[in-house]
């Protein structure tokens, strides 16, 4: 049960979820309790994340990827009225307003 919820939570990937199902059974053989603990998002990331949540209405999730300057962004919709509000909001040009 653990597993589906952090597979949802973090949104993880076929290959991560079954790197972490194995992890958990190494874990189960060796007698280990703990899992491992998460590494925190850096403050750049969280706030980025925050912004777009702001902007957009809905969760952001954005995750870094293994190489630097690469990563992933999961924007979630409830509805189609939804969708189409945030790709209105992502495809309309933001006028400089610097002036």
């Amino acid at each position: 049960v653990r597993l589906a919820e952090r597979v949802i939570r973090d949104d993880l990937s076929v290959r991560e979820t079954e790197r972490v199902a194995s992890d958990d059974k190494q874990q189960a053989k060796s007698g280990q309790s703990t899992p491992p603990r998460r590494r925190q998002k850096p403050n750049h990331i969280r706030a980025f994340e925050e912004n777009l949540k702001r902007a957009l209405s809905t969760k952001v999730v954005l995750t870094e990827g293994a190489k630097p300057g690469t990563g992933r962004l999961s924007i979630d919709f409830y509805s189609l009225e939804q969708f189409e509000t945030i790709y209105y909001r992502l495809m309309t040009p933001v006028k400089d307003h610097i002036s």
